[in-house]
């Protein structure tokens, strides 16, 4: 009897500890972008009531309507911020998991800029899935700071950023495990990829499977400015063609790029000999 109350105990700690951990934490990185996308969707209607409020004033007759439609405004905005704050507040973790993540997976010490790894929602039985974001989340301020200042651009990703994501999608496609059913659990990378972004990894030989759409996550506009280095693409500029990717890596094509670059290294090094030896023949 003492035993079934202990375990029914423990089960209800750790539901209490289950909600507020989904209180305080947000498990993926789309519920942490739809819940900005529904944030920014307050205060828009904030800003068309108080253009509304703004054309009536006006008109004599309709000025306490305005006034309201004022107050209203400004009670939208001031929730808006309130509901900012705390969807930022439970996103702070993730992005900091995400940063040490990076730090994990880095070869050589090297931790690409353009890219983030977050757990992802693409999931079925047997299979787990990892979120591949190409786009930095930061404040409104920091933003703005960043394409003030002419920071360099993080899209699109530079080569040596392509080549340590190449390397972590091998790594992960190669990883399995087991969960406490023993049932083997395989890996899967996907993002979110406007035109210009799928072309690039193309070029680089990426495989990339087009899934659903509910599986994007958009980047917000400003943090699209600044990672592109440039105030036009936040808004004129921005895509409109963002969809969602599988992203994978053929083992065989990665051994035949090996090849081809220990051939281009050979050849290089052939050069480099022969201009030293011309060099010291002519010194001699």
């Amino acid at each position: 009897m003492k035993k079934e109350i202990g375990k029914q105990g423990s089960t209800r700690a750790n539901k209490i500890l289950l909600r507020y951990y989904k209180a305080t934490h947000y498990a993926t990185y789309h519920a942490y972008r739809k819940g900005l996308t529904r944030a920014t969707r307050l205060i828009e209607l904030a800003i068309l009531i108080l253009m509304i409020s703004t054309i009536i004033s006006i008109i004599p007759a309709t000025r306490g309507l305005a006034d309201y439609l004022l107050s209203l405004s400004g009670l939208i905005g001031v929730i808006y911020f309130l509901v900012y704050y705390r969807i930022n507040a439970k996103g702070r973790y993730l992005r900091k998991d995400s940063k040490k993540a990076m730090r994990m997976i880095a070869t050589d010490g090297f931790v690409p800029k353009s890219w983030n790894i977050y757990d992802g929602v693409y999931s079925y039985e047997g299979l787990e899935s990892i979120e591949i974001a190409f786009v930095q989340d930061h404040s409104y301020l920091k933003d703005i700071w960043r394409i003030l200042k002419d920071n360099r651009p993080t899209l699109p990703p530079a080569k040596r950023d392509l080549e340590a994501l190449r390397e972590y999608i091998l790594r992960l496609q190669q990883l399995e495990l087991q969960d406490e059913l023993g049932i083997q659990i395989n890996y899967i990378g996907y993002g979110t990829l406007d035109g210009k972004l799928v072309k690039q990894l193309k070029e680089a030989h990426f495989k990339l499977e087009e899934i659903d759409d509910d599986f994007i996550t958009k980047p917000g506009r400003l943090d699209y400015g600044a990672a592109t280095g440039t105030i036009k693409n936040a808004f004129r500029n921005y895509p409109k063609d963002f969809k969602a990717y599988i992203i994978s890596f053929d083992f065989h094509t990665y051994l035949k790029l090996q090849d081809e670059k220990k051939h281009q290294d050979k050849l290089r090094a052939r050069r480099r000999t022969r201009l030293n030896n011309l060099a010291s023949s002519e010194a001699k």
